[in-house]
């Protein structure tokens, strides 16, 4: 996994690696050859560091749903070695070497409805010692100013995640055939949905992305059909 831009050529000169005599495949975290995954907008952040200044590259994906992967098998390699929430979040590398994966580096925590998303963010030799990059090139520490500026375009991904887990889940498909048509004054299960999506998103945009999160857990608390609703749950 360390190596797969290499193996697949996609860093430039193509290399092979073997292990008892046997070729090792690249794995394409981000599952681009999936007709049905979806590539977001990319971001390029210009970071400084001392006398040192670079661009730091941050590459969106949203992998498909079990439904819509070519088959069964695609699905389970997509999941990856620790699997699918575990999976989830930052694939960082320096140099086209991924030296650190999974997880959101901070910025938010894994989550079941945002296992699908997943983002590469690449970085230069020159910003080593902006990431705090540790001797064996295993571990990095996002400097401060990129993590606030990421802050923004993951929550984006990670609400059309959330989104794209609710369509696809039985569980929300049979909880919406259960409800009531009418709930609410603001309309039926669908515009609810859709309602939840637009907060989440324009709140990502403002940066009030936390205040956003404190006011859906008191609606959960209070009033759990509305959160239902919209999305919240």
């Amino acid at each position: 996994m360390v190596f797969h831009r290499f193996l697949s050529g996609e860093a430039g000169t193509k290399i092979s690696i073997s292990v008892n005599d046997v070729d090792l495949e690249p794995w394409d975290p981000f599952c681009r050859d999936e007709a049905a995954a979806e590539t977001l907008d990319v971001d390029e952040f210009e970071i400084e560091h001392g006398e040192v200044s670079d661009t730091v590259t941050l590459r969106r994906y949203l992998l498909p749903p079990r439904e819509d992967f070519s088959s069964r098998e695609a699905f389970e390699q997509a999941s990856g070695p620790e699997k699918w929430n575990r999976q989830q979040g930052l694939y960082i590398y320096r140099a086209n070497r991924l030296v650190q994966w999974g997880g959101w580096a901070g910025i938010r925590t894994i989550d079941e409805h945002t296992k699908s998303a997943r983002a590469s963010l690449d970085f230069g030799t020159k910003l080593d010692e902006a990431f705090n990059i540790n001797v064996a090139k295993m571990r990095v520490n996002l400097p401060g100013q990129l993590r606030k500026m990421m802050t923004r375009p993951i929550n984006e991904l990670c609400i059309a995640a959330d989104a794209a887990y609710r369509r696809s889940s039985p569980r929300i498909v049979t909880e919406i055939s259960e409800a009531p048509k009418k709930p609410f004054a603001l309309g039926g299960d669908e515009s609810g949905a859709a309602i939840g999506l637009a907060l989440r998103t324009a709140a990502a945009r403002t940066g009030n992305f936390e205040a956003l999160e404190a006011i859906s857990s008191l609606i959960r608390s209070e009033m759990p059909e509305l959160a239902r609703h919209l999305g919240f749950d």
